[in-house]
């Protein structure tokens, strides 16, 4: 089902432009690298199972795994646009009595609780072993690519707005390559219009960000991004979860309250300019995610809708996504942080247990 993305963002943003007030005076950084994927394994237990319908166990915690069984499997983890270490954290798990289910259920064959084993991501590895997948990491700036490579971010201003030319570059190539690959895919005209439209948009970002570089006397430095792909739906759609579902709203709402608090005129005009389109490119990546969900199998979507929650969740845990942003200031970083947790929650209330 489609949802009027655009709507929640500039309601919640609209009342944190209005109230919000802070003190605090950390240090924040936008982080340039994309999120990634950490992995753990643990050993197949009963309680992994959804409980059979109208069973006494359907809403039963779940049993924790065998202590020490997720370091000792894990093979690796991949990030969403390279290599991650490997993790050793075990699965999330709430004690309960493993007798508690239903003795009908096969642990070799049975639908796994992902969202009570992991927070959102699982898959059954073998027979005796699930592996757990969590996000980490990453930054509201735009929509990034697997194989590229953004400007690192740095302290100062400049050093800021290098990194935000380069993924707002990136982000262009991205739609392009998207907008290639749905059309190969035959996906509904519309999308495949508005990711084209969308890539001229944010190579007209990436030109102001450039033009305010200019200003400063630094030539921006364009930055690697690979030729266009060809992957299936699910892959498409799975980093749409992640970049579009999460970041590019996550960073919607960013824009637009820097558009009313950012430091200088100069910045405020700035994102000013970007904020609309930003909102566009987040309500065009829900709607990719809402068709993506209805053309694909139960079990595609179930484990899409788990990717999105997966990934919303990282700014709910760390929602200070302003870091040395151009023409952040200490309050507003706060004050973001606080509009960022409420739109997860927002769009992603907590599950009924």
């Amino acid at each position: 089902m489609q949802r009027d993305i655009a709507a929640v963002i500039t309601a919640l943003t609209a009342v944190f432009i209005g109230g919000c007030a802070a003190s605090d005076t950390s240090e924040r950084r936008c982080q340039s690298s994309p999120p990634r994927e950490v992995r753990s394994r643990a050993e197949m237990h009963p309680s992994f199972c959804v409980a059979p319908a109208g069973s006494a166990t359907s809403t039963a915690a779940v049993a924790a795994p065998r202590e020490g069984a997720a370091s000792a499997a894990v093979s690796g983890s991949a990030a969403v646009s390279g290599s991650a270490a490997p993790s050793a954290s075990p699965p999330k798990a709430v004690a309960a009595e493993p007798a508690a289910v239903a003795p009908a259920v096969d642990p070799a064959t049975c639908e796994l609780d992902c969202e009570r084993i992991c927070g959102g991501m699982c898959r059954r590895v073998s027979d005796t072993t699930v592996e757990c997948t969590r996000i980490e990491g990453g930054h509201p700036c735009g929509r990034s690519l697997e194989g590229a490579s953004p400007t690192p971010a740095g302290r100062g201003e400049v050093a800021q707005l290098e990194a935000m030319f380069g993924l707002e570059a990136i982000s262009a190539v991205a739609f392009d390559s998207l907008a290639e690959e749905l059309e190969a895919l035959d996906a509904p005209r519309s999308l495949v219009a508005r990711a084209r439209q969308s890539a001229v948009e944010e190579r007209r970002h990436a030109e102001l960000v450039r033009r305010l570089l200019a200003q400063r006397g630094v030539s921006a430095r364009r930055p690697h991004a690979p030729a266009a792909r060809h992957r299936t739906l699910f892959a498409i759609a799975a980093e749409n979860a992640v970049e579009g579902c999460a970041r590019e709203t996550v960073g919607a709402a960013v824009a637009l309250v820097l558009a009313e608090r950012a430091t200088s005129h100069e910045l405020r005009r700035f994102y000013r300019a970007i904020s609309v389109d930003e909102l566009r490119h987040a309500q065009w990546s829900w709607d990719l995610h809402a068709w993506a969900t209805s053309a694909l199998d139960a079990e595609s979507a179930r484990a899409l809708e788990a990717r999105r929650r997966a990934a919303l969740s990282v700014f709910a845990r760390d929602p200070a996504v302003a870091r040395e942003l151009p023409g952040v200031d200490a309050a507003t970083s706060t004050d973001v942080s606080a509009l960022v947790a409420a739109l997860v929650s927002e769009l992603e209330p907590p599950l009924a247990a």
